[in-house]
């Protein structure tokens, strides 16, 4: 096929799908700088202009066999152009929803570390306190904290009234409610 004349779009068409590259260049030629121009009124990267309309004519090209067109060549070319770029601006929303929610994720998860750190640390603090208190305060509240025994049975194994037990363990809390608000984690919160 001679390219000189002025070609209809379905003898086009016909040559692309019989593979002919020159009929290829002719498309592009004649349509290229149009559906930049089209492109460039919906996207504002012009990098993603000539990638959306790249990427009509590669395939375009690669569908060539199996294309079935409806309406005018230069219809379907301008339609695809509008749905490269519906989808372009689909995967901008998705990325960007995708980045907004792995922030927050990292925003927890930095929070959560602080917040295990300073646990950690206040715990620690506590611990010391806990293992300065005289014997039987000591004893009363790690049974008490850690075993989680009731103080009837802290009583019991301590051999001592449950009136002293409940009088120990409110000047353990006493002591160690000092250390808690000394600890600078729960003024910066």
């Amino acid at each position: 096929m001679a390219y000189d004349r002025q070609y209809t779009d379905q003898e086009m068409l016909d040559a692309l799908k019989n593979g002919e590259e020159r009929a290829f260049a002719w498309l592009y030629d004649r349509f290229s700088e149009p559906l930049i121009r089209y492109a460039a009124k919906l996207v504002p990267d012009p990098l993603d202009v000539q990638d959306v309309v790249q990427d009509i004519f590669v395939s375009l090209w690669q569908r060539r066999e199996t294309l079935a067109i409806e309406t005018s060549l230069s219809a379907y070319l301008f339609r695809s152009v509008r749905y490269r770029v519906i989808n372009l601006h689909e995967k901008a929303r998705i990325r960007h929803d995708f980045v907004a929610q792995l922030q927050v994720a990292l925003d927890n998860h930095a929070y959560d570390a602080d917040a295990l750190i300073a646990e950690k640390e206040l715990r620690e603090r506590l611990d010391r306190q806990a293992s300065r208190l005289p014997e039987n305060m000591r004893n009363a509240f790690y049974l008490c904290h850690r075993d989680g025994l009731s103080n009837e049975e802290i009583a019991a194994q301590l051999a001592l009234s449950v009136r002293t037990v409940d009088n120990l363990l409110s000047k353990a809390a006493q002591v160690l409610k000092r250390t808690i608000l000394l600890f600078p984690c729960f003024f910066m919160v």
